[in-house]
């Protein structure tokens, strides 16, 4: 029974973060430091955490991913616990845009952010400015009113915030921002009243169906959290983002007068070097080279490999 249990001790943050879903690209911003980034793997996720558990899903948008998290970036270890392996560390990053609380400003919002989540909190910077004039609603129906009266609530159009949330990073680790139950504090503690914590309206008031009519009329910005997992392989580890490698023993890297020109399959060097001549339209003068694809993925005894193979292109 101990090791049922025991399998049950993957931590939950990564189980949420890391598995399938859907991928975007990040802003320029946060793209420009091209030299910080190398040798680093970091996807941008975000959907339903329940799709998100490799697990328990049946269904995902992007079915390479659990294969890219689990064939050998990251392992088991003895006590059944995932842990880095061709991975350095592993750190989870948490970026939101969020609306400041009602009843504070943008400066109280940030320093209680700093004083919760202390060098965690690596950005904390607006992205839109409020609106102080109200929008009065019947919280019964969620239709607007022309002014303060009976079943009626005011709303003002919150400022927003992006906030991002970084993990420390410990060699040989898998660290979080935050706690697995970051989210439910929260949302619990600062955005769910929302809607729901006005002042005269009583508890229970106002339905699921109205809230979402309301959110949508007031103009509302949803409250978007999206999980950043990043990973530094270790040196001398190879990795290409082509299509799955299956003929280590058929591919050739194939040179046009000492240029690189790709990669092709084909049973011999020179059954390779036919394919580019006629590819390239290559005159009897130029000099073309097969060479074996010298990073044989799967060939464990020359080390861990870890990744895709190369685009065949030439």
């Amino acid at each position: 029974m101990w090791i049922k249990r025991s399998l049950m001790i993957v931590p939950a943050c990564l189980l949420v973060f890391l598995a399938q879903s859907f991928f975007w690209a990040p802003s320029n911003d946060s793209a420009a430091d091209n030299e910080g980034r190398q040798n680093r793997i970091i996807f941008y996720m975000g959907g339903d955490p329940s799709d998100m558990n490799p697990w328990s899903s049946s269904t995902t948008t992007d079915s390479t991913i659990t294969q890219y998290l689990y064939e050998g970036l990251l392992r088991y270890n003895r006590e059944y616990l995932i842990e880095p392996w061709l991975s350095e560390y592993v750190t989870i990053n948490h970026q939101l845009e969020v609306p400041v609380p009602p009843g504070l400003d943008f400066t109280q919002f940030k320093s209680s952010l700093k004083e919760r989540y202390g060098k965690a909190l690596a950005e904390c910077e607006k992205i839109s400015d409020g609106d102080d004039e109200p929008k009065y609603f019947d919280y019964t129906s969620g239709e607007p009113a022309s002014g303060p009266a009976d079943n009626t609530v005011a709303f003002t159009k919150p400022t927003m915030v992006r906030v991002l949330l970084k993990a420390e990073v410990q060699q040989g680790a898998i660290t979080s921002a935050v706690d697995p139950d970051f989210g439910d504090k929260f949302y619990g503690e600062n955005m769910v009243k929302f809607l729901i914590a006005q002042e005269g309206v009583p508890e229970g008031a106002i339905t699921p169906s109205v809230a979402e009519k309301l959110t949508d009329k007031v103009g509302l910005p949803a409250i978007s959290h999206k999980p950043i997992v990043e990973m530094r392989v270790r040196p001398g580890v190879y990795w290409t983002d082509g299509p799955f490698f299956t003929a280590a023993n058929r591919t050739w890297q194939v040179f046009l007068n000492g240029d690189m020109v790709g990669s092709v399959e084909a049973d011999s060097a020179a059954a390779a070097e036919s394919q580019v001549r006629e590819r390239h339209k290559a005159k009897e003068t130029d000099k073309v080279e097969a060479k074996p694809y010298d990073k044989r993925f799967g060939d464990e005894d020359a080390g861990p490999w870890w990744g895709r193979g190369p685009e065949m292109t030439a």
